[in-house]
C-alpha cells in the first residue's frame, strides 16, 4: 500500500482527494519535491503516521547510490570542506543554502543543506573532519554525486565511536 492509499484509509478520504492534497503540497514547494516526499508531508500535516521506508538503519555507500540510481539515501560521511552559507531568493521565497564536500571513505560527493539544516550546521559549529549521519536525503545527480537535505532529512553529528550526539545538544 502506498502513502496515498494509507492516508486515504486512515482518514476516510478518497485517494483522489489525497492526490489533490499531494499535488497542492508539491505546488507549495514550487515542484521542488517529488510526489513521495509531498505525500509524507501531507501525512505529517494531517497527523497520519506512515511507516518508515527503512525500519533498519541502513546506510548506503556512494557507490551503491550510483549503481542503484537511488532517489533518496542515508549515508555516513565525513565533512571534507564546508563552504560559507549563502542567502537565496527564488520565486518570492527566501532561504539559506550551504554546500559541504563529503566523503564516505571511498568517494566524494556534495551535500547541499537547506534552511533549517544550514541553521543546524551554523549553530553546531560543524568543522571539517566531522562525522555525520545523514538520513533520507534526496539524490539530485550522480555525476557529480549530489545529495540534498529535504524537510524529511535527519542529520546527526557522530562521535568517532559511531554514537550519535543528539541534535539538541549540539545546537
Amino acid at each position: 500500500m502506498n502513502a496515498v492509499q494509507l492516508i486515504s484509509s486512515k482518514l476516510n478520504l478518497s485517494p483522489g482527494e489525497v492526490e489533490l492534497l499531494v499535488k497542492k503540497k508539491q505546488e507549495d514547494f514550487s515542484d521542488l519535491i517529488d510526489e513521495g516526499h509531498a505525500a509524507r508531508l501531507v501525512a505529517r500535516d494531517l497527523g497520519v503516521e506512515l511507516p518508515t521506508q527503512q525500519r533498519d538503519e541502513h546506510f548506503q555507500s556512494f557507490e551503491e547510490i550510483v549503481a542503484l540510481k537511488l532517489s533518496a539515501a542515508s549515508v555516513v560521511v565525513r565533512a571534507l570542506q564546508i563552504y560559507a552559507p549563502k542567502d537565496f531568493e527564488f520565486q518570492e521565497r527566501k532561504g539559506k543554502v550551504c554546500n559541504v564536500e563529503v566523503s564516505d571513505g571511498k568517494r566524494k560527493a556534495l551535500l547541499v543543506l537547506w534552511n533549517d539544516d544550514v541553521r543546524f550546521l551554523e549553530e553546531s559549529h560543524l568543522e571539517r573532519g566531522a562525522l555525520l549521519a545523514v538520513k533520507n536525503a534526496a539524490v539530485k545527480s550522480f555525476n557529480p554525486l549530489e545529495v540534498h537535505s529535504t524537510l524529511l532529512t535527519e542529520i546527526r553529528v557522530l562521535k568517532e565511536d559511531g554514537a550519535a550526539i543528539p541534535r539538541a545538544n549540539v545546537m
